[in-house]
Parts: structure tokens; C-alpha cells; sequence
């Protein structure tokens, strides 16, 4: 996982977004390799799973696992493994 922390305008209605990119590889037997995806937690989201940017830095490079809801927004993010 690598993480951003964004704040920016919406292109599509205008408002500003605020929340936590999540730019994550997973496998996939449709693809050679890994596949790629990006994964947005809403601020919202953040105060209620009560996580920050700072709390999921030391993970970059780690395995983690999240739990999406049936529209495929993440409700849920779990370390798999501890940073050595």
C-alpha cells in the first residue's frame, strides 16, 4: 500500500474531497503480475474507523487487507502483517 493524503476539488459538482487515497496491488488471475488499484477513504470514513494518513504510513510496502461494503467503498482496513 502506498498512501496520499488528499484535499481537492471535485471535478464533477465542484466541492472540495478530503479523505485518503489508497494506491494498492493486488492478484488477479485476470492479469500477468499484479493489478492496481485505487482505493478512496472519505474523512467521514477516517473519523469513524478512527485512522489518519500518519497511522497507516508505516505500512507502505506492507500487506493489509480492506473491507469493502456491496457499493465497493472501503468500511474497513486491517494490517496483515507488522512492519520488522
Amino acid at each position: 500500500v502506498v498512501t496520499t493524503y488528499d484535499e481537492y476539488v471535485s471535478p464533477k459538482d465542484g466541492k472540495q474531497v478530503v479523505g485518503i487515497n489508497l494506491h494498492v496491488t493486488y492478484v488477479d488471475d485476470n492479469v500477468h503480475g499484479l493489478k492496481a488499484d485505487t482505493k478512496f477513504i472519505s474523512k467521514f470514513m477516517c473519523d469513524n474507523l478512527g485512522i489518519t494518513p500518519e497511522d497507516l504510513y508505516p505500512y507502505e510496502g506492507h500487506d493489509i487487507e480492506l473491507e469493502l461494503n456491496l457499493s465497493g467503498k472501503v468500511c474497513g482496513v486491517s494490517v496483515l502483517e507488522d512492519k520488522k
